[in-house]
């Protein structure tokens, strides 16, 4: 039995929907996976950008202790600005003293001054867990590794004994 006209244009109504639907639904995975691409490379920009500073920092390490201050010149480094040391990446916006975490750029580097502390400001917030999200970031800082030997849990110059300085995560992070 041949379709009516009516028939006829119905079935091209469903089969313009399916199209839609199929259509819809391949964008839909393709900005997933564009999305989780974007994490990744947040990600790995992060990553590197850490590394990149704790091989500046041995640099440094290696400099003064082989320089006149020896030993005695990297209690000058505890707190000091990473940035000072390393090529800074281009998403880094300098020192700042503002205390409001949310005035400063998504997926940025500053050094945040009262706290001696080099902060990130994590951009692609679905990609990252941390300690402190609201807004997400994570904060660094350059810390002696040392032998406690007054056991008060702070390095004292002169009485504690310098073993190294690291760059060390000031707040537990993840990315997925």
């Amino acid at each position: 039995m041949p379709e009516t006209p009516t028939e006829s244009r119905y079935l091209k109504h469903i089969e313009h929907g399916v199209l839609l639907a199929l259509v819809l639904l391949l964008i839909g995975t393709t900005l997933l996976r564009v999305g989780g691409m974007l994490v990744d490379a947040e990600r790995i920009a992060f990553e590197v950008s850490v590394n990149n500073l704790r091989a500046a920092l041995g640099v440094e390490v290696a400099r003064r202790v082989t320089s006149d201050g020896g030993f005695a010149s990297l209690a000058q480094l505890m707190g000091a600005n990473p940035m000072r040391f390393a090529e800074p990446p281009p998403n880094y916006r300098g020192e700042t003293s503002l205390e409001d975490p949310n005035l400063l750029q998504p997926g940025a580097w500053y050094y945040h001054v009262p706290d001696r502390a080099l902060v990130y400001r994590v951009d692609r917030e679905s990609g990252f867990k941390g300690e402190l999200m609201y807004p997400p970031r994570v904060r660094f800082r350059i810390e002696p590794r040392f032998e406690d030997r007054d056991g008060d849990g702070r390095y004292d110059p002169g009485r504690d004994l310098l073993l190294a300085v690291r760059l060390q995560a000031l707040d537990r992070y993840s990315w997925r």
